[in-house]
Parts: structure tokens; C-alpha cells; sequence
């Protein structure tokens, strides 16, 4: 009995050791099979698409989202360029072909015209998730049949989808 005892009590000896010898690889190890592979920070995503000199509606269509993935806009921005004051009517995240997320974005006058052109701007924070082979549009509509430009941004990140 008093022998296997002590063989008893040297194998948790020989146990300890080896665990704070061997404990710290192995959590490392751990901790990094469990990464958070869709974090914001590993996956961000923006992209800037304009349209020039177009009449009413200016669409702009975003990258298609890939397969296996799904893209979350978490900021959209535009600057819309017009001939002619006060007419913007509206500004508007979607899905291409009018589907899916509808957000209209709220629209600001820049202070001042700048040569004889008057600039509109939106800057909105949204949430708003497209799938696989889906587009993001952002559109703008104009009360008026003059030609106008507007520069659109759209940010936030990617995940796989399994």
C-alpha cells in the first residue's frame, strides 16, 4: 500500500512539472484556434464609386458581394454635385434592381456654391448586411434634367459564411 502511495504521489509530481513546463504552448495553441476570424479589424471593407455628368437617377452599383461571403455597411457617404441649388430629392442605399435594404440617407447643403455648382452631402451611419452575388447601390434623385455628379463611399466589413 505505502508503495503505491509514493508512485501515486511522484506520478502527480512528474504531472506538475511537466504541466507548467508544457501549460503555456499548449494555451497558446489553444487561443489561437479560436481567433475571431470574423472581427471587423481582420475584415475591413470600403470601396469609393462615382458617377459624371449623368441625368436623373445617378445608380451607382458597388463590387458584387463573393461567394461564401457577406458584407456588412456600417457608413455610407456622398457628395452630389448639382448645376443648380436645392435640387436634391433624395439619396438612398440599396440593393441593385431595387432589392433588399432600403435606407434613405439624409441630405446637407455644403456651405457655399463653388463655381457656379452646389454641393450636397450625406455622411450616415447604417446598418445594413448583403449576400453573396448580391450589389450595393447608392442612387441619387434630382428634381431637375441637368447633368450632375455625385461621389459615393460605402465602408464596414466582410465574413465568411459558412
Amino acid at each position: 500500500m505505502k508503495n503505491r502511495l509514493l508512485t501515486f504521489a511522484g506520478a502527480l509530481v512528474l504531472l506538475a512539472v511537466l504541466g507548467g513546463y508544457y501549460a503555456k504552448p499548449l494555451l497558446a495553441t489553444v487561443a489561437a484556434l479560436v481567433q475571431d476570424r470574423d472581427s471587423k479589424g481582420r475584415n475591413v471593407y470600403q470601396e469609393v464609386e462615382s458617377c459624371f455628368n449623368v441625368t436623373n437617377p445617378c445608380q451607382i452599383a458597388f463590387a458584387t458581394v463573393p461567394a461564401g461571403k457577406r458584407l456588412i455597411i456600417e457608413q455610407v457617404s456622398a457628395l452630389v454635385t448639382l448645376p443648380e441649388a436645392n435640387t436634391v430629392a433624395d439619396v438612398e442605399l440599396r440593393g441593385a434592381g431595387g432589392s433588399g435594404v432600403f435606407q434613405f440617407l439624409p441630405v446637407v447643403a455644403s456651405i457655399g456654391n463653388f463655381g457656379g455648382q452646389f454641393q450636397y452631402t450625406t455622411n450616415q451611419t447604417v446598418l445594413a448586411s448583403f449576400d453573396a452575388g448580391q450589389v450595393p447601390n447608392v442612387d441619387a434623385f434630382v428634381a431637375s434634367n441637368s447633368p450632375f455628379t455625385m461621389l459615393a463611399s460605402i465602408s464596414g466589413f466582410m465574413i465568411d459564411i459558412p
